[in-house]
């Protein structure tokens, strides 16, 4: 299974810090530390207008800075100056940046710094019972996903005797399709059994050889198969247009995908070493997925657990 880019992703890790506002004041930096307030307000408004007041900054050691904040009548004010990316002051230029309020990493609040919150820090006790309250809403949550789950697979029909694997995969299948398409992705079924949905491809040209005599799962893959596998789908544009593969079962097939340059999203599921006949065939599985998941490998592969 593959998944095909559709437009551009959404960012799914919530920041720690909030969301950055428009405000009326902005900050300018590179001003003396002995320039007084009164005077550099009064340098401003001869060129600026809703100049409204001037503040020196301090840095979290209170010391002051070379940084002042300059507080306008409006946010269109203040973008104003802001769009030049400086001001004058003393008939020199000053970078400008939007200004954010001094914020509290320990309490999530604005307003001051941690050195400054009058909140205690956190004990080890507490971190203990954070993670073991994190640990029962997890537990929890799994529970209840598996039991869903399991009544889902209890509910699906059989077709024949012969179609039992089948037809539990294809739920499976169905509920990938759905979550790809919560990331915008659009995905491609490329397996041998599933003719319904493999006929997309086939439109275009039959499907490689490998699809085609491997019909067993435990069928062994050669480095042959491998570089004809690449050579026959290489130019295709459904591969062109795929940026991320997610393989599952068997993983004896999973290595066909590496030769494509793309993401591989590795899913063992279970029987691991299926088709791996010799230990030098295992072996060289588990190289690779090593050599997958390294924090230098570009693109970026992934190894996910999973089990029955």
């Amino acid at each position: 299974m593959s998944s095909k880019y559709q437009s551009p992703r959404q960012n799914l890790n919530a920041s720690p810090l909030p969301e950055p506002k428009p405000t009326k004041s902005i900050v300018a930096s590179k001003v003396p530390t002995n320039a007084d307030a009164d005077a550099i307000i009064r340098d401003l408004r001869h060129n600026y207008l809703g100049v409204e007041q001037v503040a020196r900054l301090h840095d979290k050691d209170g010391k002051v800075s070379a940084r002042v904040r300059i507080d306008f009548t409006s946010i269109k004010l203040a973008n104003a100056a802001l769009s030049k990316g400086y001001v004058l002051i003393d008939g020199k230029q000053c970078p400008v940046q939007t200004y954010q309020p001094p914020f509290c990493y320990r309490c999530r609040t604005e307003g001051h710094y941690a050195s400054n919150c009058s909140q205690k820090p956190l004990t080890e006790q507490r971190l203990q019972d954070l993670f073991q309250q994190q640990q029962q809403q997890l537990e929890s949550m799994m529970n209840a996903f598996e039991s869903k789950w399991n009544e889902r697979l209890s509910s699906v029909k059989t077709s024949s005797p012969t179609n039992v694997n089948l037809d539990k995969v294809i739920p499976v299948l169905k509920d990938l399709t759905s979550i790809c398409q919560q990331f915008n992705q659009q995905n491609v079924q490329m397996q041998q059994q599933l003719n319904n949905i493999v006929n997309q491809v086939q439109k275009k040209h039959q499907l490689a050889r490998l699809m085609q005599t491997h019909r067993s799962h435990s069928d062994r893959l050669t480095e042959n198969d491998t570089r004809e596998f690449f050579k026959y789908y290489h130019n295709d544009s459904t591969m062109l247009s795929i940026n991320a593969f997610v393989c599952s079962f068997p993983m004896s097939l999973c290595e066909v995908y590496l030769p494509f340059n793309r993401t591989i999203i590795w899913l063992p599921a279970h029987r691991f070493t299926l088709a791996r006949c010799t230990r030098p065939e295992l072996d060289r599985l588990i190289q690779h997925l090593q050599q997958s998941v390294r924090s230098t490998q570009q693109p970026k592969h992934f190894l996910a657990a999973a089990g029955r």
